[in-house]
């Protein structure tokens, strides 16, 4: 039982201390557009985004010998420009 006690207690800690970098928190936050919205805003304020589209890795290939794209997020400016942004 004590064991449990610490590897929750440390998880807890670990948790507390996660921030955006933790593939999960991330995934969240990306996962709901007006809050990766306002992430990318925050996060590159020249760029003036809009809008995003959020999708669950599409892949996409330019021809047959490509690799594939894995794409979550288009981001959108004022004037409809496309922003291919990783994060």
């Amino acid at each position: 039982m004590k064991h449990y006690n610490n590897r929750r207690h440390q998880f807890l800690e670990e948790w507390e201390q996660s921030d955006i970098s933790n593939d999960y928190i991330f995934s969240k936050v990306m996962a709901q557009p007006q809050l990766c919205l306002q992430l990318i805003k925050a996060a590159l304020p020249q760029l003036k985004i809009k809008r995003v589209y959020v999708r669950s890795q599409d892949g996409l290939s330019a021809n047959l010998d490509a690799k594939d794209i894995r794409l979550d997020i288009s981001a959108y400016g004022e004037g409809g420009e496309m922003f291919d942004i990783e994060m």
